[in-house]
């Protein structure tokens, strides 16, 4: 009953269609049946997914394996009543954002990026435009979000218009949660993401233009990033 409008549209943002959404919630019971429908949903997804690709249509294949990630993710997001329930969602839902990217063509495919950080890896991926020497948007995480859902989908607009995209998991998020929980210098971790691609740039980027993005907790930590580091030269805080 307290689902918004603008849940639905956030749903829709995670790739899913917002009449799967409906239905799925319909069909929620409690707040505590809620991850639990939207694993569901993802399963089914998933098996379709894999049929349109055993099939050859790898367009479909692709789309729905995106969308059940969606669906294990939008029921991850508000689960804080089962941790081990919310971390199987959120490994299916990285499980079949990896079978979906898998199917793009090599050009267009998320690169696998890890950055080492205080003896852990921060994990990311890398999108990158097709003109080369372009600037570096570094997308940061809502802090209950995983790099695969949301922040692919925004990637897609900024890739047209001419930037290259790097979503990672930080400190407390997603895939780096297990090895290392919420910091309060958050923002050295995005410093360290810049240290690595300035030794690692194989990839054609213009690092003397780097932006920084963050919705939420992201937009907080965008804002002492910038601030702390004058290689920054662009910040967008949505709600930080």
């Amino acid at each position: 009953k307290i689902i918004t409008t603008t849940d639905y549209n956030r749903f829709s943002i995670c790739g899913v269609d917002p009449a799967r959404s409906e239905r799925v919630v319909k069909r929620v019971k409690n707040y505590f049946d809620w991850c639990k429908q939207w694993s569901k949903e993802g399963q089914e997804l998933e098996q379709l997914a894999e049929k349109a690709r055993l099939e050859g249509n790898i367009f479909l294949a692709r789309r729905l394996f995106h969308e059940a990630a969606g669906c294990f993710h939008v029921g991850a997001f508000i689960n804080y009543y089962d941790v081990e329930e919310k971390i199987d969602a959120q490994n299916l839902a990285r499980q079949c954002y990896q079978k979906a990217i898998a199917l793009y063509d090599e050009k267009e495919r998320p690169i696998r990026i890890e950055i080492p950080f205080r003896g852990v890896e921060i994990p990311g991926y890398l999108m990158l435009t097709s003109q080369p020497d372009q600037p570096l948007i570094i997308f940061v995480n809502v802090l209950n979000n995983i790099k695969e859902v949301e922040n692919h989908f925004f990637a897609q607009d900024f890739l047209k218009a001419g930037f290259n995209v790097f979503n990672f998991d930080g400190p407390g998020q997603g895939e780096m949660h297990q090895k290392m929980r919420l910091i309060p210098d958050y923002e050295k971790a995005i410093h360290a993401i810049i240290d690595w691609f300035e030794v690692n740039n194989d990839f054609h980027i213009n690092l003397d233009r780097i932006g920084v993005m963050g919705i939420s907790f992201g937009g907080f930590s965008s804002i002492k990033a910038a601030a702390l580091d004058s290689r920054i030269d662009c910040v967008i805080s949505n709600g930080g």
